[in-house]
């Protein structure tokens, strides 16, 4: 009886113990040089992500990158109809990341498993120039 209940708690436990959090170890990094930010920002940013990206359980980041062309179209949207058209935050202490990983067998319901998820995008916050960048969102970029 004791080999029966033991088991069954070994099971139960096992369904609600989180995943293994989201792996960084194997990321390629891009950036071209940027007349908006310097490199220490964009590097700063990027540590940001990755910090984040611990709580993608069960999955791998793959790539990261940052280009001003891209940054301009996303930024623009998001002051004029996303967060920063009722937060308050200048253009200038918002950044956008884009990325790409592999979502693994055991990962969140909210992607398709065992699939790669290409332009996944991070907007990041800063109070000021002097502050570190702080994730506000993520989700595809058009």
């Amino acid at each position: 009886m004791n080999k029966w209940f033991i088991l069954l708690c070994v099971l139960v436990l096992s369904l609600f113990w989180p995943g293994r959090e989201g792996a960084t170890g194997r990321v390629d990094i891009k950036y071209s040089e940027s007349e908006i930010f310097s490199e220490l920002e964009i590097q700063s940013a990027m540590e940001a992500v990755l910090a984040n990206f611990k709580d993608y359980r069960e999955c791998e980041l793959t790539r990261l990158w940052y280009d001003d062309d891209t940054y301009m179209w996303h930024v623009d949207f998001y002051m004029e109809y996303g967060s920063g058209s009722v937060n308050g935050v200048r253009k200038e202490d918002v950044i956008i990341i884009l990325g790409e990983f592999y979502v693994g067998e055991k990962a969140d319901i909210y992607f398709r498993c065992a699939a790669m998820v290409r332009n996944w995008m991070w907007i990041l916050l800063r109070d000021s120039v002097a502050d570190e960048w702080v994730v506000d969102d993520a989700g595809w970029a058009k």
